[in-house]
């Protein structure tokens, strides 16, 4: 008797206005997926491609501004494909909200993505240095700075330890420093 090798399912591409996902897939969502997945269907409605988010002087130091997230790139969340900048940057938020409900807002900061990462370093290095140095320094009271790093397609998190000025890196691929050095070498200026 042969063994039934699994075979991967098809992802479909983007449709707007189209679920993201199967009825069948829905059932085994949990409540905040599968409460977003409804709001997008609701919003796919009106012909809305995307969505804006705001955030405040406080959460990034960086004055108050807001940035739009396409639905295309919800739709990435839930066939675990690469993710934009704009959908980790509201993990972050999320993370903020988090840290000041518990009370660890004096003691973990976080770094926009939209503002650090590859692609900036690559195009503006010495605006995108500015800009880290000024989040470092208007952070510098607090114990730990959070800094998601995005890098040919991959995301990393970097913490900084404002005390000791040590850099630990959790990085799922595990790659060897030398592919990270473009964003250590600014930190550690």
């Amino acid at each position: 008797m042969e063994a039934k090798i699994p075979v991967a399912r098809t992802i479909t591409p983007f449709q707007h206005g189209k679920p993201f996902i199967t009825e069948e897939e829905e059932k085994s969502l949990g409540t905040q997926m599968f409460n977003l997945h409804r709001w997008y269907l609701r919003m796919a409605k009106d012909e809305g491609k995307m969505f804006g988010v705001k955030y405040r002087d406080h959460d990034f130091f960086r004055g108050e501004d807001d940035f739009w997230v396409y639905f295309q790139n919800l739709y990435h969340i839930y066939h675990r494909q690469a993710l934009d900048a704009s959908i980790i940057t509201i993990w972050v938020l999320q993370e903020i909200q988090r840290s000041r409900k518990h009370g660890w807002h004096h003691q973990i900061g976080f770094m926009s993505p939209l503002l650090v990462n590859q692609k900036l370093i690559n195009e503006s290095y010495k605006e995108t240095c500015e800009n880290m140095y000024d989040s470092l320094t208007r952070q510098s009271y607090k114990s730990y700075i959070f800094i998601p790093y995005n890098f040919g397609y991959h995301w990393i998190l970097l913490i900084l330890s404002v005390e000791t000025g040590n850099l630990i890196v959790f990085d799922s691929m595990r790659n060897p420093k030398s592919a990270i050095q473009h964003i250590i070498d600014p930190l550690n200026r």
